[in-house]
């Protein structure tokens, strides 16, 4: 009996001593920089994710407690580099049209040819120097696969497929960035030491403020796959639920509102306002399929060319 009793005591300050761990490292930690545009600051949140905020922009991932007070912090990574929502426009007859966003961020490739799984072209020129807001190309084709590429830094080649089902006007975003290593840390002494000379202290997260809301609005971002996008003619995102009042219209395969559509507005795309939200279309999640393809074949033409002197 006492044996069992000391083997209990044993695994009860074992648990203890690692929910202490786990409860203290949350908080925030300020990182100074050498740098003009100030330092960064590490969010760690109860749930067990992270943000770093810095200047421009955030990581986020997930930390763990892996012993010995070691953390481990994982960025987040995205399924792929590129997301494709969809829908059918019966206008388009056997055409697909394919509006691109963040394509000029890195050597994206398209590839609709349904009879060469490794032919691909190139989204922008090589020497493209500037953009404008909105790139739309309709090609005449009928396929039911589509396939984006990215190069990558280090070389070889990242291509994602996916499967368009009956659809033919698509939304296409490249998300790509390079990959992040997980880091590490040493929680002791309410710090939390990226190195063995220099520890951060730990601050209390706040209990309620925009802030704090905000960053624990941000990271749980990670967990949720959005499903539908809502945009009008112009690719202007709705993100609000569709009011009530909409009516939808199964010939446009749209939401219009009734008081303020005017019929075949949306055939007029160069008079057409940008923040007009009187019709509005719901483009559906294509699911990825990373392809492995040992080499491709990339023509010289792009679909875009985008040169300013």
């Amino acid at each position: 009996m006492k044996t069992v009793l000391n083997g209990l005591m044993c695994f009860l300050f074992i648990v203890t001593t690692t929910n202490m761990i786990a409860q203290n490292i949350t908080g925030i930690y300020r990182m100074p920089s050498g740098n003009p545009e100030g330092g960064s600051t590490l969010v760690a949140l109860e749930n067990g994710k992270y943000i770093i905020f810095y200047f421009g922009g955030a990581q986020i991932g997930r930390w763990k407690n892996v012993g010995d007070h070691n953390v481990v912090f994982t960025p987040h990574q995205e399924e792929s580099s590129f997301q494709v929502y969809g829908r059918k426009d019966s206008d388009l007859n056997n055409k697909i049209r394919i509006a691109f966003f963040g394509f000029e961020n890195g050597p994206t490739l398209l590839g609709i040819d349904t009879s060469r799984k490794d032919s691909f072209k190139k989204v922008f020129n090589d020497d493209a120097n500037c953009f404008g807001p909105l790139h739309v190309e309709v090609f005449d084709t009928n396929t039911k696969k589509i396939r984006f590429a990215a190069q990558q830094e280090l070389g070889g080649v990242e291509t994602v497929a996916f499967d368009i089902k009956a659809y033919n006007d698509f939304i296409a975003y490249y998300v790509g960035s390079p990959p992040v290593d997980s880091f590490y840390a040493v929680f002791k002494e309410n710090k939390l030491f990226f190195d063995e000379n220099e520890g951060i202290t730990r601050s209390d997260l706040p209990q309620e403020g925009e802030d704090i809301q905000y960053a624990r609005e941000l990271a749980n971002t990670i967990d949720h796959i959005e499903k539908v996008k809502y945009c009008n003619p112009q690719y202007h995102l709705f993100q609000d639920p569709i009011p009530s009042f909409y009516v939808f219209n199964e010939e446009k395969g749209a939401y219009l509102d009734p008081d303020s559509y005017q019929e075949d507005q949306e055939f007029i795309p160069d008079e057409y306002d940008y923040d007009d939200m009187s019709i509005i279309y719901a483009y559906r999640r294509c699911n990825p399929n990373i392809v492995n393809i040992s080499a491709i074949e990339i023509d010289k033409e792009s679909i875009f060319i985008e040169k300013c002197d």
